[in-house]
Order: C-alpha cells, then sequence, then structure tokens
C-alpha cells in the first residue's frame, strides 16, 4: 500500500492523533500519526493502519 496523499486528520479519545491518507488506488485508510503516552490500546503504535478505517474508492466523477 503506496499512500498517494493526506486528507485529514483526527484526535482520538485516547490521545492518538491518527490521520486520513488516500492510496493510489484509490481507498481511504486511516495511520496512527502520533501516540499518546497515556494510551492503554496496544494496536495504536505510530504508523500501524487502523482496521476500522472505511476504505471507499475515491472519485473524480463530474471534476472539471
Amino acid at each position: 500500500m503506496r499512500v498517494y496523499r493526506g486528507l485529514s486528520g483526527r484526535l482520538l479519545s485516547c490521545g492518538c492523533f491518527v490521520g486520513s491518507y488516500e492510496t493510489y488506488s484509490g481507498t481511504t485508510i486511516e495511520i496512527v500519526d502520533a501516540r499518546a503516552a497515556s494510551c492503554a490500546n496496544p494496536s495504536h503504535r505510530e504508523g500501524a493502519r487502523l482496521v476500522a478505517a472505511t476504505s471507499t474508492p475515491t472519485s473524480n466523477a463530474g471534476a472539471a
């Protein structure tokens, strides 16, 4: 999986920061960019992809 571009970011309730990215194949993924020191979730590692991320293809239909 290669990341094409960053779309947005959000702060989780545990304090970790997650970025949303578009891949070259057009799917959207979420990756943990910064792990909070107080986070108790072992799956929140920097650079780890979140499993609950929505992977929906993007479309440029109608773009001029």
